[in-house]
């Protein structure tokens, strides 16, 4: 691939912020750390890489089960933690979903799982999904998440123990898929005329003090972790939480969301993209297993506690019933018009065949143009789409890229090349 055919190709934009691009040899790999694109493979592999959030899903949920019967020691407060985490509209849509959330969310409940009885191989085995979790993207979400929990592991007598199974654990993987990735990256990197090297970006500049525009952004995106869950889960959290806070897990739970909460106010980046709030979705396991503590017996109280809010309790299951068939349902419609209005703008021109075409998008026009700007690796789809440039550049383009082609349609937002008639 010559550099005049890569640039259109991998958006400019996205060259910059995802991908590491050589404009000399046409290679192009993420900038993203490589863990869940090594998940999604064998599920690409099987033709199905749509069923790898929905397994994580049903795996989330039995650790939800596990967490809540470890911390709780009752099987109705596991009932009720699975209950409210099941029918939140938010963890329906990023099961769905190809985000790597429901893979955070996964590997940080097992994480904290293992870490509640630190025997030596729990704390080998807590690494390893540590690591995992850190490489899933990118290391943040695990890295806030995970804070609390090792600095609770280190303030004990056997903090060099733990430390050194944690490390046998964390190092390998982070070493391999981490620092190597990186390293591959920084050697592929042949960025075109007037683009900024991500060589040149310090990782500081990804962090800064909060502005104002972030501060809104960040306001409304904690609002919708309250519309995209059950009713009343965020009320039910705090009063948990304050129940409880004299119990280790639910502190380290509650520590673990607040770092989140508090730490994405100093990242520059914008959600853009997603439901809910998905840079949330990390943590966002400690809301349930918190509620379920507005509940449950706390282990100074008598086994009965629990009826003491049973009407409370049946409200709350009622609602998180309600949520599950109306909410849910209500968000799985706006999730398919949104995706129905954004999936209209590509072109269905007349006389062009719906194989062997390049699709052109003008990004100064289209909503998300350059999400519809997606191709296969190895460009084996006969529908190549790219960013435009303008007539006269997308015409030189296709010189080069396919020059039997002639240009069959066109409007304000897109061109549309087809081979040309024999």
């Amino acid at each position: 691939m010559t550099a005049a055919v890569t640039e259109p190709i991998v958006p400019t934009r996205d060259q910059v912020l995802f991908f590491y691009v050589s404009h000399g040899s046409g290679q192009a790999i993420e900038t993203y750390w490589p863990s869940f694109a090594l998940l999604m493979t064998p599920f690409t592999l099987l033709g199905v890489p749509w069923a790898l959030n929905p397994v994580l899903s049903g795996l989330t949920i039995l650790v939800m089960h596990r967490l809540a019967l470890r911390i709780f020691a009752t099987q109705e407060a596991a009932g009720l933690a699975v209950l409210l985490t099941v029918a939140s509209p938010v963890f329906f849509a990023n099961g769905v979903s190809f985000y790597s959330m429901t893979a955070h969310m996964l590997a940080n409940g097992v994480f904290a799982l293992l870490l509640l009885d630190p025997t030596p191989r729990r704390l080998v085995a807590a690494g390893f999904v540590g690591s995992i979790a850190l490489t899933l993207h990118n290391p943040v979400p695990h890295f806030l998440f995970a804070l609390p929990w090792l600095l609770w592991l280190v303030a004990d007598k056997k903090f060099l123990e733990r430390s050194l199974y944690l490390a046998l654990g964390y190092l390998p993987l982070c070493v391999l898929i981490g620092i190597g990735w990186w390293l591959l990256g920084n050697s592929l990197i042949d960025v075109g005329p007037d683009l900024p090297s991500p060589r040149d970006a310090p990782l500081s500049g990804y962090f800064q003090p909060p502005a104002h525009v972030l501060m809104l952004a960040r306001l409304v995106g904690y609002s919708k972790v309250w519309l995209w869950a059950v009713p009343g889960l965020v009320v039910l959290a705090c009063v948990g939480a304050w129940r409880w806070r004299r119990e280790t897990p639910v502190r380290l739970l509650l520590a673990s969301m607040l770092l989140t909460i508090g730490g994405y106010f100093f990242i520059w980046v914008e959600q853009g993209h997603g439901w809910g709030f998905r840079y949330f979705h990390s943590a966002w396991l400690a809301l349930p297993l918190l509620a379920t503590a507005a509940f449950a017996r706390r282990p100074a109280q008598p086994h009965d506690a629990w009826s003491r809010d049973r009407n409370l309790a049946g409200y709350t299951v009622a609602c998180a019933l309600l949520s599950l068939g109306l909410a849910t349902g209500l968000r799985a419609w706006q999730m398919d018009d949104f995706i129905s209005s954004h999936l209209a703008q590509v072109p269905d021109s007349p006389g062009a065949p719906a194989r062997e075409r390049v699709e052109f998008y003008d990004a100064s026009r289209n909503f998300y143009v350059m999400d519809l700007v997606q191709n296969d690796p190895f460009l084996r789809d006969p529908v190549i789409r790219v960013e435009s440039r303008g007539a006269a550049a997308n015409a030189d383009f296709m010189r080069i890229f396919r020059p039997r082609y002639v240009r069959a349609y066109a409007n304000q937002n897109c061109e549309v090349w087809t081979p040309a008639p024999p």
